[in-house]
């Protein structure tokens, strides 16, 4: 149908939803940008460097580990028990584990978005559209990004649980990429989940990690498990 009939406005003339979903594009790329940003941040501070990746002075070190003592001055703002940790939880990454992951995918139904955009009328009357509008060639594009972000993802985070012991708290609090998915979380720490489940979960993704024990001994345990 869509092949057949003529488009019901002229293709060559913007209407307002073009405005709001290059609005949308636009907004999705600065919280990329944001979210990419902060992860290159925490990975310098975890390093003793700052965003310039030039070493932090001895005095912001500690002598052994190396791990930043003193607070982070720019987004994430992490602290030291952060650089602990091994991961960023702070900033965008407090509401998806993979924020970058999740506008790279969002930019591709957007741009999907603008082909059902095309024909529907200029007051985008709904009551009007065949369902081809919206289940054509073009919506292949953002699905075979979904499907290939999904098991890589997934590949990605057991490494990282391998190697981080509080990696599986931040799994269970935070969703993997939608923000939705870490309210209804927020939802069931709040008023389902123990108290003791709940302060543990946090203080591992947020506070002092509790499952690890201090620095030292998890240095310990991990080449313990090295030598074994």
């Amino acid at each position: 149908k869509h092949v057949t009939e003529p488009v019901p406005r002229p293709v060559n003339q913007l209407i307002l939803g073009d405005y709001i979903l290059a609005a949308l594009f636009v907004l999705n790329l600065t919280i990329q940008f944001f979210a990419d940003q902060q992860q290159w941040n925490y990975q310098n501070y975890k390093r003793g460097k700052d965003p310039y990746e030039k070493p932090l002075p001895a005095a912001m070190l500690d002598p052994k580990s190396k791990l930043p003592l003193k607070n982070q001055t720019v987004q994430p703002y992490s602290t030291p028990d952060d650089a602990r940790r091994g991961f960023v939880t702070k900033g965008l990454w407090a509401w998806s584990r993979h924020p970058n992951f999740a506008c790279e995918q969002t930019t591709w139904w957007i741009l999907y978005a603008f082909v059902p955009l095309t024909f529907l009328p200029r007051n985008l009357d709904f009551t009007h559209a065949h369902w081809s509008h919206f289940a054509n060639y073009a919506i292949l594009a953002p699905l075979a990004m979904n499907a290939l972000f999904l098991p890589s993802t997934r590949y990605s985070e057991q490494v990282s649980a391998e190697k981080y012991p509080e990696y599986a708290d931040y799994q269970k609090r935070v969703g993997m990429f939608l923000p939705i998915d870490t309210l209804l979380r927020t939802l069931y720490y709040n008023l389902i989940a123990s108290k003791q489940d709940k302060h543990r979960v946090e203080a591992n993704v947020w506070g002092t990690p509790k499952s690890s024990g201090s620095f030292s001994n998890l240095f310990k345990s991990r080449l313990l498990k090295a030598v074994d």
